[in-house]
């Protein structure tokens, strides 16, 4: 079968059209939990689901367990759901592997099959050509924020647009860190919509001082700034000396494309919709808005040579190999190394 969308998948499951096998790979392991509770939510009453759902890691089956758990009939239900896990914790040729493809081949009509696999692992062909497959990987930034919005309304919480963004470019886009804030923010809410105030004061980061204002900081030539918000951004949970740099260094090379297209005659709006194709294309993960760093990196490589761009993204791969080989008492001193040579760029270049 051809592989699907996460999108094409939810809608189908939502409409009650369920397939016997699903092999969910790819990056995104909170979107390959929620479709197969989808999956639960749809085919199978409250009161059946003790009975008629079951969750196993493939490691702790063998293949008369595996058979067993597929093959027995549902109770006070018409289907069961059955979801096997880290399918790559499965040794091929085994005979937990051997049942699982001889299952696929001739499966259950009263059982509703997921498999899912982490997204290191390559998706394995015979598998997915006799299942329904999909490679559900990291979501676009701007569907990010929209997911907070939905997550934050299943749980009974109103998220306003701009808190939501907040709580996206502090945490990131991994999602299952942001569905632990929203979790607190549920605990914490009073029923009024979320704002950005009281996302700021639970995550503890204000407007202005988040990664992403570090690296507009930089990007915009604005050293001081940069230098000074090292201290209140380092510190904060999730971030590192080594995920600023990344983080910097995409926005780089994002710009230098930029640059070379700008110094080849082409407009800032075609230049910013070819990043946005390209972006699109390889789905650089820990950025805000797509559309929105496109105009950024257009914007800000106007302010920056070529040659300048070339040798601050030697800076950062310097740095880069610095701090990964460095305590975490270093990194401040790195970082702020880094920024003060990187003041000092246009000159050298």
């Amino acid at each position: 079968m051809a592989a699907n969308s996460f999108n094409s998948l939810y809608r189908s499951i939502k409409k009650g059209d369920l397939e016997p096998v699903y092999y969910l790979t790819g990056s995104e392991d909170v979107l390959k939990s929620e479709l197969v509770h989808l999956c639960v939510e749809v085919s199978l009453d409250p009161a059946a689901r003790d009975f008629s759902f079951d969750q196993r890691s493939a490691s702790e089956l063998d293949a008369e367990s595996f058979t067993a758990l597929v093959d027995t009939p549902p109770l006070l239900a018409q289907r069961r759901v059955v979801w096997i896990k880290d399918l790559e914790l499965c040794r091929k040729n085994s005979k937990p592997w051997k049942a699982l493809l001889a299952y696929v081949q001739n499966p259950s009509p009263d059982t509703i099959l997921f498999i899912t696999q982490s997204g290191v692992e390559k998706t394995n062909k015979s598998l997915a050509s006799q299942t329904t497959h999909a490679s559900i990987d990291l979501l676009e930034p701007r569907r990010v924020i929209r997911w907070v919005a939905d997550r934050a309304s299943k749980i009974g919480v109103e998220i306003e647009a701009e808190a939501a963004e907040h709580l996206v470019n502090v945490v990131g886009p991994d999602l299952a860190s942001l569905a632990t804030e929203l979790e607190k923010l549920a605990a914490a809410s009073d029923g009024t919509p979320v704002t950005r105030e009281e996302v700021e004061e639970l995550v503890g980061v204000r407007r202005g001082e988040t990664l992403v204002d570090w690296v507009s900081a930089v990007t915009e030539r604005q050293f001081l700034k940069a230098i000074e918000l090292v201290d209140i951004v380092l510190p904060q949970s999730g971030v590192s000396g080594v995920r600023m740099v990344s983080s910097l260094g995409t926005t780089l090379i994002g710009m230098r494309i930029a640059r070379d297209h700008l110094n080849r005659g082409s407009r800032p709006r075609a230049v910013r919709d070819r990043l946005l194709s390209e972006m699109r294309s390889s789905r650089p993960a820990g950025l805000a808005n797509w559309t929105v760093e496109a105009e950024k990196w257009t914007r800000c490589a106007a302010d920056w040579t070529l040659g300048e761009l070339d040798a601050a993204i030697r800076l950062i791969f310097e740095a880069d190999k610095s701090l990964k080989s460095s305590t975490l008492m270093a990194d401040r001193d790195i970082l702020d190394t880094m920024l003060l040579e990187l003041g000092a760029v246009k000159e050298a270049a």
